[in-house]
């Protein structure tokens, strides 16, 4: 995040003093699609005026979403069914990434990070910082800001182990508040949302397609797709230190 020195400075202090922290929960949807070569089909047509023979491959394709995932869960045995389980971010109320998590409802909250991540390389921002000072030394400072820049996923389940590479935009807000006479200050930062597109990678082996009338197997299969992330809503999900 690129904030000016004064910004940086106030939120730096009251990040340090925060005794405590609230967390949000962000809703995950993955939509990867793999596509891979299919048998070979043979034709030949002979006559007395020419021989025709014709080789002929089309695509296999299969899909990879949160349904998908929560098998492989499964299959970890991480899991014993999908029902009811979801996938999700959790931040915390200074802005960090805590770890990807499948919650259901009476569960106990379980963290997945070793199978699935991401990256975020920042190299465009805009902002709108607005500071608010007040007679008696009390002050605000409200920032908004959208980035764009290059992502990284990684997904390391039974039978897809793979890594995607494309672009992010992501949306954030944050507010500092300082009080004199209370001698107290607070910050709160939040991811809104963001969204990885364009993603591109290769797999070796893909699970998915592997009962799609193909006989031989599968040595590599293109991968595109995109990864959502959705807006924050606050949570009991209570972990202790930043991912």
């Amino acid at each position: 995040m690129k904030k000016s020195i004064a910004f940086a400075g106030l939120t730096a202090l009251a990040m340090a003093s925060a005794s405590a922290q609230d967390f949000y929960q962000h809703g995950i949807t993955l939509a990867i699609k793999g596509y891979a070569q299919g048998n070979e089909a043979y034709s030949e047509s002979e006559s007395a005026s020419k021989n025709v023979y014709t080789y002929k491959s089309k695509f296999v394709a299969g899909k990879f979403s949160n349904k998908e995932f929560l098998q492989a869960l499964v299959s970890a045995e991480v899991i014993s069914d999908i029902k009811g389980w979801s996938l999700s971010l959790v931040t915390d109320s200074n802005g960090n990434n805590r770890g990807l998590y499948i919650v259901k409802k009476g569960a106990e909250p379980i963290n997945v990070s070793g199978y699935a991540g991401f990256d975020r390389d920042e190299i465009a921002q805009e902002y709108n910082d607005k500071e608010v000072t007040f007679p008696n030394g009390n002050r605000t400072y409200d920032s908004t800001w959208t980035e764009r820049g290059l992502s990284g996923i990684f997904i390391n389940v039974p039978g897809f182990n793979a890594e995607l590479h494309g672009s992010y935009f992501s949306s954030h807000s944050s507010k500092y508040s300082e009080n004199q006479s209370l001698e107290t200050e607070s910050y709160v930062e939040k991811l809104h949302s963001a969204s990885f597109t364009n993603l591109v990678g290769a797999l070796d082996y893909y699970y998915d397609l592997r009962n799609k009338g193909v006989k031989a197997p599968i040595e590599t299969a293109f991968l595109e797709g995109s990864v959502a992330v959705g807006a924050p809503k606050a949570t009991d999900i209570v972990v202790d230190s930043p991912q």
